[in-house]
This record gives structure tokens, C-alpha cells and sequence, in this order.
């Protein structure tokens, strides 16, 4: 909503300035076809315009205005009215040295024409330029002269502002006669138009001059009344403040110091809430004075320190209350010629008011289709970036199971192509023995003899078929992992039981350390296959008189279970790659017993599935020792 706003207001200020420039065209072309009776108020119309523009706007229509006023006939007429308008312009937007370049233009003009009452006012203008930069002989020169050339014509507050201006000039140049003579000028005219704020100013400057000749007495009344006059009306707060402290300064001068006391604390009261840091200054500075009189020299420290911070906290101001407060915007001069000329031209005017309310209305429509659109199309937008996002997203997903079926299947085919090799050769032997026994070409002793290496590789094929039937059960249904607390020494027991003639055949001893109520929070069915697998794999890898050992240990929340063996151990760069499921990384064992692999595998997802972790610790020729995590239940 705020962005419509911005873009209505900018909207309708663009229109603005347009309309402004057609208009502005549209009286230039009357000015270059006007007449000498008609000139005059065409160009107070570009003037009313010209005001509303900005600096550089307003000087270039002026400047052009001039080059029209330039070609007229009757331009010694028109043009320093011009220049008048375009030093006005300046003036307005603090351009002091352009607005008097343009000012003394226009005075040429209208000395030439004999214009007394245009140029009164152009002198009345130069001269408070010349005052505001504290050129006070120029400025009573310009002064003297808007009150030698049309005195009458000057307004109540222009001829006021003249003999204040005129009385400061003096004053400054010690010129105290001629000073008093234009504040009684002054003092008369306000009086007469009963202007009481213009009275206390005037009375406050009087009192003023006659303090700083040391004066003090006469200033006093002068101060006394313009107070009266400021409290009746509360026209200026800061200025009641000073005048206190200036009635306090005269007291104190005329060693009255319990009165000025009481004026410095009254200025105080004002000064303080509203932060008039000037008057602040001169009340503590007045009372650091008193109080030194009075010996009572704490008090004078105190207020000395405060009157030095408020003199650091901000730029002094100008101890004469004298200076009126100069008029920088100029009174708008008669009408009545533009009067005439605006009531031929309301036809026109209606119809330029109707064609912008028109403008507006169509700008307005503009703006909300405008604006409907663009939401309209952001939103759609936003549907296909969010379209995109699922699409994109649906397509990593793809990509991702692709790569994952391309993983497993490969897995899958070496898997397989391991698995029937291994499953063939066992098979192969025991038929072989089989047929021989079946055709009698092989003694009963020779057949015991087999028994032996058939048995182990039945075994083989045993727990290869088992970890096939695992491995292929969780490819198609996923692990379903069912946590129960048991006691672990129960699976271990019973796995040692089993493959205790497994490890008696090749002389190998077979230990369980597992203590009793060794409780975990695991899949029972699983955890039996992990240590079967790992048992397996240990004897497997164990030389005859080697050691496995099972062994847990409670650590805070986990129990790590542990199976080592003395066997053959393994490089580093096996280890790393027995549990990656893209390898099936198999050795043949010690009694050249076959693998596929697929067992760690699976103890790996088994243990993780029950929330624990896998890892192992081997040194070739010493041994290796899995271990792996499994919650405590204890």
C-alpha cells in the first residue's frame, strides 16, 4: 500500500509540473504577443508560477521570460520587471549575491522609466540584503533612498522594518542623534497602526541603544514596558527571558542587586524548560556576578561553571536585542490589474481545471490497472517459480533412486556372481564324494576322512545361505527392526555353544567375558546375526592356536560389545573398505575357508538399525578386534 501511494503522489506530481510547464508556455507565447496594457499582468501570472517551482525550474522560465521581455517594444517597460521577478526567485532560495546581481538589473530599468514606486521597493529590497550581510553603509544608502523615492507607496510594516533598519545603521556607525530620530520614526508608526508585538521589538531595541552607551536609567523604562507588553501578549518566550535578564543587568549596574537577582531567576524559570541556551548564559553569568559582589564565592563558582558550559554548548548569540526581525519574504503587491485579466480568462481557467481533474482521474485509473497487473503477474510468477522448485526437486529425487537402483544393482550382480561360485564349489564336493561312496569306489576310511572338510564346507554353505536370505529379505522389505530389553549374555552364550566345534576343529579357543544382566534395548533376532557373523569371521581368520574372545562393557548410556581374535589381522587400506557395500570385500581364511562378504555388511545396517555404531581395530600378523554399540537398558 505504501509503494501505491509513492507512486500515485509521484504520479500526480509529475502532472503537476507538466501542467506548471504547459502553463507556463502557454503565457510566455501571450507575453510575446502581448500588448503594452496587457504585459503587466501576464507576467504576474508567471510569477505566481514560477513561486510553487523549484530553483533551477523557476531560473530557467525566468531567464527565458527575460529573453521574451528582451524582444518586446515596449521591453524597457517589461524588462526590469522581469529581472525583478527572477531576483525575487534568488532571493526566496537563499541566492543573496544573484538576487542583488538581478535587483540592480531591474533599478536600471525603472530609473530610466521614472518607476518610483517599482523602484522604492526594488531599493527597500537591496538595502535588507545589504543589512543581512552586515553591509550597513550600502544598506542605509538603499534605505534612504526607497524613502526619498516613495515614501507613501512604502506598507505600515515595510516603513517600520525601514526606520528600525535605518537606526541600526546609524547606530552602528556611532551616529547616536540620527539613530534615536528613526527608532521615534519607527516607534510612531507602529504605534499608529497598533501593532503591540512591533511596539515591544521597537521599545526592547530602543532600551538596548541606551544600555550600550551606559545609559542605564533611561534604558530602563524602554525595558520595563516592552516586558509589559510581551507578557500581555506571550508573543515570544525567548524574548521575555532576555528582556528579564537585560532589566537584570541594568539592576545590576545600578547596584540594586536583590532586584536584578530576581530577574536573572525569572529569566532562569523561562530558560531552562524551553532551552533558550542564550538567555541561560546571560542569567548564570548575571548571578555569578551578583554572588561575587556578595563575597559569597561558592555560589559565584557555581554559577560561573554554569554559565561556561551553557557558553560551550552552543553558538552565542548577539547580545544587542536591538535586531528586528528582518521580513525575507516580501509582500505581495497590488492585484487589481491581475484581477481584470483573471476574471477575462476564467473560461479558460475552468477548462484548464477541468482538463486536470480529467488528467488526475485517468492517471488514478491508469495507476490501479497498473497496479492490478503487476500483482496479478508477480503471483503467477510465483506459482511457476514454486512449480519449478517441486519439479527440480522431484528431479534430483529421481536422480538420486537412479543412481541408487544402478548401486544396488551392480551390488547385486557381483553379489550373486560371488554367492553361486561359493555355493557351487561346496556343493560340487559333497556330490562328488556322494557318487563315489554310491559307486563304492572309495573306502569307509577315505569317506571319514572327507567328513571332515564336507562338514566345513556345508557349514559355508550354511551361513552363506542364512546372510543371502537376510540380505535379500531386507533389499525387498526393508530392515523392520523390533527393540525389546533382553539380556545379552543369552545370544552370546548361545552362539559360543554353537561354534564351539567349529573352533575346537581348528584348535582355537573360544571365550565368553559377557557378563550376566548385561541388558540392552535392541532387535534380539538381530543382534544374534552380528555376533554370529562376527564369531564366524574371527575363527575363520584365526590360525590354529589362536584366541577369540566375546566381551562387553557398560560405558554411561551404551554397552560396547567387543569380539577379537589373535588371527592374521588386516592392512589399513582392508579396513576401510570391508563395510563399503559397493566392494563385497572377502578374504579366504586360514583353513582356506571362503566369503562373500555379505555378513559384515549386514552387521553394519543391523547396528545402526538399533541405533548403535560399528567399528574395528586390526594390525596385520596380531589380530583384529570389532566392536559395536548397542543402547543400555539397565
Amino acid at each position: 500500500m505504501r509503494k501505491i501511494l509513492i507512486f500515485l503522489f509521484l504520479g500526480l506530481g509529475i502532472f503537476h509540473i507538466a501542467f506548471a510547464q504547459s502553463r507556463l508556455n502557454d503565457l510566455q507565447e501571450a507575453l510575446a504577443l502581448s500588448t503594452k496594457r496587457t504585459y503587466d499582468n501576464v507576467l504576474k501570472q508567471i510569477e505566481n508560477i514560477v513561486d510553487t517551482l523549484d530553483f533551477v525550474s523557476a531560473e530557467r522560465e525566468c531567464l527565458e521570460t527575460v529573453e521574451i521581455c528582451q524582444t518586446l517594444q515596449y521591453r524597457r517597460l517589461a524588462l526590469p520587471q522581469a529581472y525583478d521577478i527572477l531576483a525575487k526567485v534568488c532571493q526566496k532560495h537563499n541566492r543573496p549575491d544573484l538576487a542583488l546581481e538581478y535587483y540592480l538589473k531591474s533599478t536600471e530599468g525603472y530609473e530610466k522609466e521614472d518607476f518610483k514606486q517599482a523602484l522604492a521597493h526594488t531599493y527597500y529590497r537591496i538595502g535588507f540584503l545589504h543589512l543581512n550581510a552586515k553591509h550597513f553603509g550600502k544598506a542605509q544608502n538603499f534605505l534612504q533612498n526607497a524613502l526619498k523615492t516613495a515614501k507613501d507607496s512604502l506598507g505600515s510594516r515595510q516603513l517600520i522594518n525601514v526606520y528600525n533598519a535605518l537606526a541600526l545603521c546609524y547606530k552602528d556607525a556611532n551616529n547616536f542623534p540620527i539613530a534615536v530620530k528613526y527608532f521615534d520614526n519607527a516607534l510612531q508608526v507602529a504605534k499608529n497602526e497598533k501593532d503591540s508585538v512591533l511596539i515591544a521589538v521597537i521599545y526592547s531595541n530602543i532600551a538596548t541603544f541606551h544600555f550600550d552607551k551606559g545609559e542605564y536609567k533611561e534604558a530602563l523604562p524602554y525595558y520595563k514596558e516592552g516586558l509589559r507588553i510581551n507578557l500581555a501578549y506571550q508573543v515570544d518566550t525567548e524574548q521575555i527571558a532576555l528582556m528579564y535578564n537585560a532589566l537584570g543587568k541594568i539592576y545590576l549596574q545600578l547596584k540594586q542587586t536583590d532586584i536584578a537577582e530576581k530577574n536573572f531567576q525569572q529569566a532562569l524559570q523561562l530558560a531552562l524548560p524551553n532551552r533558550i541556551h542564550l538567555a541561560l548564559q546571560e542569567a548564570y553569568h548575571g548571578l555569578a556576578q551578583i554572588y561575587a559582589l556578595r563575597k559569597d564565592f561558592p555560589k559565584a563558582y557555581q554559577f560561573h561553571t554554569l554559565y561556561k558550559q551553557a557558553s560551550d554548548s552552543t553558538n552565542l548569540k548577539s547580545k544587542n536585542l536591538a535586531v528586528l526581525e528582518m521580513q525575507h519574504h516580501f509582500d505581495i503587491e497590488a492585484k487589481d490589474n491581475q484581477i481584470l485579466l483573471l476574471t477575462k480568462d476564467i473560461e479558460k481557467h475552468y477548462f484548464q481545471k477541468v482538463s486536470f481533474v480529467a488528467g488526475a482521474v485517468s492517471l488514478i485509473i491508469l495507476t490501479f490497472f497498473f497496479i492490478r497487473n503487476y500483482w496479478k503477474e508477480r503471483k503467477t510468477n510465483q506459482l511457476l517459480n514454486e512449480q519449478n522448485q517441486q519439479i527440480s526437486h522431484q528431479k534430483e529425487e529421481i536422480q538420486a533412486q537412479a543412481e541408487q537402483l544402478a548401486q544396488v544393482n551392480t551390488a547385486k550382480d557381483k553379489l550373486f556372481s560371488i554367492v553361486s561360485h561359493d555355493l557351487r564349489s561346496p556343493l560340487n564336493s559333497l556330490s562328488s564324494a556322494l557318487e563315489l561312496l554310491q559307486a563304492q569306489n572309495i573306502s569307509q576310511v577315505d569317506f571319514q576322512r572327507l567328513v571332515v572338510d564336507l562338514r566345513r564346507n556345508l557349514d559355508s554353505v550354511h551361513n552363506t545361505l542364512e546372510n543371502l536370505l537376510q540380505w535379500a529379505y531386507t533389499q525387498m522389505n526393508g530392515i523392520k527392526t523390533q527393540p525389546q530389553v533382553f539380556d545379552i549374555k543369552q545370544i552370546t552364550e548361545e552362539i559360543v555353544s554353537l561354534y564351539q566345534s567349529k573352533a575346537d576343529d581348528k584348535e582355537i579357543s573360544l571365550s565368553d567375558l559377557v557378563r550376566g544382566k548385561t541388558l540392552v534395548m535392541a532387535d534380539k533376532n538381530q543382534i544374534r546375526l552380528i555376533i554370529r557373523n562376527l564369531i564366524a569371521n574371527a575363527i575363520k581368520f584365526t590360525d590354529a592356536g589362536g584366541k577369540v574372545t566375546l566381551s562387553a562393557e557398560i560405558k554411561e548410556d551404551w554397552v560396547i560389545c567387543a569380539v577379537a581374535d589373535t588371527g592374521v589381522g588386516m592392512s589399513q587400506a582392508d579396513a576401510e573398505r570391508l563395510f563399503q557395500s559397493g566392494t563385497h570385500f572377502s578374504k579366504r581364511g586360514t583353513a582356506n575357508e571362503k566369503g562373500t562378504g555379505l555378513g559384515l555388511l549386514l552387521c553394519k545396517e543391523f547396528v545402526e538399525k538399533n541405533k548403535g555404531q560399528i567399528w574395528l581395530r586390526s594390525k596385520e600378523t596380531e589380530g583384529t578386534t570389532f566392536y559395536f554399540s548397542l543402547p543400555y537398558a539397565g
